[in-house]
């Protein structure tokens, strides 16, 4: 699923900046500070703090509980894909068709988009088209192709070419293959009306009730957006074009999608850099935040003798 135009926020993101807020602002200064301020750092004339400010922040710590029903069983028993089904998905022949790029890239750059199946495990049904950028190496001759991956999940990197750009004149010994996943910025950005005309997101069970809209909105095709779904994808392209080995890059969740590629690819990646990991086993639902919340406060409460509770 795409972020808004206007991000939105989920509770345990609103939570860990109120957080911040509340209990880190430096002496004298307004909640708002704490998110730029230095954490554990006091001084005289500190304020106390409201005692109806922490209820609020231990209400949201309640009302996230209303996320615990439906996170219960994550992550289910469903099946996934293993490098020999990555394989054999990968049989299916996709078509590339060129096009013109767009701003910031070269006329040295192929610019395209791949036609690809919307579910690799039944390939004969509805098809996605896949935008690519392939930057060849400055040097003229590859060794190999660096891929990398935004955040999100659903920040387009065509969006930022410009950062990845950067890094090629330090890489002239291989190519680059930019990418945007499939649901995101030229590849059929995936929106909602629900989410895509908010301004923030609601808290609790009003945003379970978003998101179930979100999702009835989308419909049926939205189980076709998945992490393996585009790791094949981009896996696909590369052989398409011809490209060497690669190497990958990944940003906060495109830190997943890196170890999804790896996992699926064993014997192909030649390399792995990750930046702010999103782990397998991460609670989508921020439970971590919520469980942790209360100790914080009951600590931050203890150490500083600024709550009042009277």
């Amino acid at each position: 699923m795409t972020r808004p135009a206007r991000r939105a926020l989920s509770i345990s993101m609103v939570m860990a900046m109120a957080a911040g807020a509340l209990l880190l602002a430096p002496a004298g200064a307004g909640a708002a500070a704490g998110l730029s301020g230095h954490a554990g750092t006091f001084a005289p004339g500190s304020r106390r703090i409201d005692p109806s400010e922490l209820r609020a922040l231990l209400d949201q710590v309640v009302a996230a509980g209303a996320l615990d029903a439906a996170a219960g069983a994550w992550p289910g028993n469903g099946r996934t894909a293993t490098p020999n089904s990555a394989e054999r998905m990968l049989n299916h022949p996709v078509t590339v068709k060129t096009q013109a790029c767009p701003a910031p890239f070269d006329a040295t750059t192929s610019c395209g988009v791949a036609t690809v199946p919307a579910n690799w495990a039944k390939p004969d049904g509805r098809t996605l088209e896949i935008w690519f950028a392939s930057i060849p190496a400055p040097s003229g001759t590859s060794r190999g192709v660096t891929v990398p991956f935004m955040g999100g999940p659903g920040e387009a990197i065509s969006a930022v070419a410009e950062r990845f750009l950067a890094l090629v004149p330090a890489l002239p010994d291989r190519d680059m293959l930019l990418v945007d996943l499939r649901g995101t910025g030229r590849s059929g950005r995936l929106g909602c009306p629900t989410l895509d005309t908010a301004q923030w997101r609601p808290a609790g069970q009003e945003q379970v009730d978003a998101n179930a809209r979100c999702a009835r909105e989308v419909g049926p095709p939205r189980d076709d957006y998945t992490t393996v779904g585009s790791v094949l994808d981009i896996e696909a392209i590369r052989r398409a074009l011809g490209l060497s080995n690669p190497s990958l890059l990944g940003v906060s969740y495109g830190t997943w999608v890196v170890q999804t590629y790896t996992v699926l690819f064993p014997d192909l990646v030649q390399a792995a850099v990750i930046d702010g990991i999103v782990p397998f086993d991460l609670d989508p639902w921020g439970r971590t935040y919520t469980d942790a919340m209360q100790r914080v406060l009951r600590l931050r409460c203890q150490r500083t003798t600024l709550c009042d509770f009277d």
